[in-house]
C-alpha cells in the first residue's frame, strides 16, 4: 500500500512474465502503481495466448487495454482455443515496441545504443535542445 502512494517516474518490471496472471498479488500490485512511464523486461518469449498478451499490455497501457473481454473481442478469432494467427498479427504490430536479443551480439548492440544515448543526452545536459 505504501508504494501506491508514490508517483513514480518509471516502473520497470524485470521477468515480466510474472504479471501474465493478472490475478496474482504481484500483478495486482504492479498495476496499482502510478507511473509516468512503464517498461517490461523479460527473457521469456511471448506465447500464443491472447489473454496473457493482454495482461502485459494492460500493465503498459491500462487506459488503452483496460478490459480483457473487450481486448479479446477486438483481436479474438471468434472461436475458442488456439489464437495463434491473431497473436502473430499482434506481434507484427508490437514489433517496433520490442527490443529483442538475437544470438550473441547483445553486448555490441547495447554498446552502440549506449553511445547513441550518450550523444543524445549530452546536449540536454548542457541545456540545449537535441
Amino acid at each position: 500500500k505504501s508504494l501506491e502512494k508514490v508517483s513514480w517516474r518509471f516502473v520497470v518490471i524485470d521477468e515480466a512474465h510474472r504479471i501474465k496472471n493478472e490475478a496474482s498479488l504481484f500483478a495486482r500490485t504492479a498495476r496499482s502503481l502510478r507511473a509516468e512511464r512503464r517498461l517490461l523486461v523479460t527473457g521469456t518469449p511471448l506465447q500464443n495466448n491472447l489473454h496473457e498478451l493482454w495482461a502485459l499490455l494492460n500493465f503498459l497501457l491500462p487506459e488503452v487495454f483496460g478490459d480483457a473481454g473487450q481486448f479479446e473481442e477486438w483481436f479474438g478469432s471468434g472461436t475458442e482455443g488456439d489464437n495463434t494467427e491473431v497473436v502473430q498479427q499482434l506481434h507484427k504490430v508490437l514489433r517496433p515496441f520490442l527490443l529483442r536479443r538475437l544470438g550473441d551480439g547483445l553486448a555490441v548492440v547495447l554498446a552502440q545504443r549506449l553511445v547513441l544515448l550518450e550523444l543524445l543526452a549530452e546536449p540536454l545536459a548542457l541545456g540545449a535542445s537535441p
